[in-house]
This record gives C-alpha cells, sequence and structure tokens, in this order.
C-alpha cells in the first residue's frame, strides 16, 4: 500500500473531508487508538451510491475514534487562526501546495477534478495575470 511507504509507523490522527476509498485506505493503516477528525464526505457528493463509511471492524478493533464537525462550530476561534495562520506563512513554518491551471476553459475540468481527486493541494484556475 502507498500509505505504508510513506506512514510506516501508522497512522495517528487523520483529518477526513473526502470519505470512501480515501478513509479506508487511512483507517487500513491507523494505529490502535487513533483519531479521526471528519468534515466533510465529498466522495458522495457525485456519486449517490458511493458510501464513505470505513470498514467497521478495523474501526472496533483499532479502537479508533471518529468525531464529526462542522468548520462553523468553531468560528469563534476563527480570529486566532488567521493570525496564527499567516504568521507561520509568513515564516515559512508551512508551506502552502498549489495546483493551478489556466484559462476560463479550464474552470469545468478544475471543479469535475475535485471529486475525483485530480488535484494536489489548493485548485486554483488562473483568469488573468495582475500587474
Amino acid at each position: 500500500m502507498i500509505l505504508c511507504r510513506h506512514f510506516p509507523d501508522g497512522i495517528e490522527v487523520y483529518f477526513d473531508n473526502v470519505g470512501g476509498e480515501m478513509l479506508e485506505a487511512a483507517v487500513a493503516n491507523m494505529n490502535i487508538g487513533g483519531r479521526i477528525a471528519a468534515c466533510g464526505v465529498i466522495s458522495e457528493y457525485m456519486d449517490d451510491g458511493k458510501r464513505a463509511v470505513p470498514d467497521m471492524l478495523d474501526i472496533v478493533y483499532k479502537r479508533i475514534t471518529i468525531r464529526g464537525f462542522l468548520a462553523a462550530d468553531f468560528m469563534n476561534l476563527y480570529p486566532d487562526f488567521l493570525s496564527a495562520t499567516v504568521d507561520h506563512l509568513r515564516t515559512g513554518t508551512i508551506q502552502t501546495i498549489e495546483d493551478i491551471s489556466s484559462g476560463v476553459e479550464t474552470i469545468p475540468p478544475a471543479f469535475v477534478g475535485l471529486f475525483h481527486g485530480a488535484n494536489k493541494g489548493k485548485k486554483i484556475v488562473k483568469l488573468a495575470d495582475i500587474e
């Protein structure tokens, strides 16, 4: 498995906003007592027949905790988050990954690609150069 190569000691914490195969792969590689923060199920948005549920045997036997939340639950923390994040970006402590395509004609495939994992990082469609 690809995840084993990148996480040879297993996964302790996983943030999930995809569900489906991505969640299943993460759960299969989770350590005992692992934790999952679930904030979305984009894998189900385009396919009514697809379910985001992972292998429940892994959840039980590994004693994994899954907690769902909405970003709106934490809006009171947004000013502090924004300040800290801007500082980290400014100092290079965290770096962004952007997947940029150019031109209005790339909007439809860029949008559809979001639902199929075609992008890496933040998907951006560049419409014009700003001078």
